[in-house]
């Protein structure tokens, strides 16, 4: 069974919205309550890259869909990226 093009573009935008979410949430307690300007640049553009990509996903993949892998995988990676960095 063959994919159309559009629907290996939503799952491409998903995981460039995981990648954007990840960055975003790891880079949270190193803004000091949003004082420092380069963590925070990286946890607003992280955060607006997750969004705005997630929004391209769901044009092409149901919501329920996207937003469960989303979230898998988001809090995987960034349960995985806890342990490496604190242990």
């Amino acid at each position: 069974m063959k994919l159309n093009k559009g629907i290996n573009m939503g799952y491409f935008y998903l995981l460039i919205a995981i990648i954007g979410e990840v960055i975003g949430t790891t880079h949270i307690k190193s803004t000091n309550n949003f004082t420092e300007l380069l963590p925070t640049t990286y946890v607003v553009l992280g955060f607006a890259t997750a969004f705005y990509f997630m929004m391209l996903a769901m044009k092409t993949i149901p919501i329920a869909i996207a937003y469960s892998i989303w979230a898998a995988i988001g809090i995987s990676a960034i349960t995985i990226l806890a342990i490496i960095l604190v242990f």
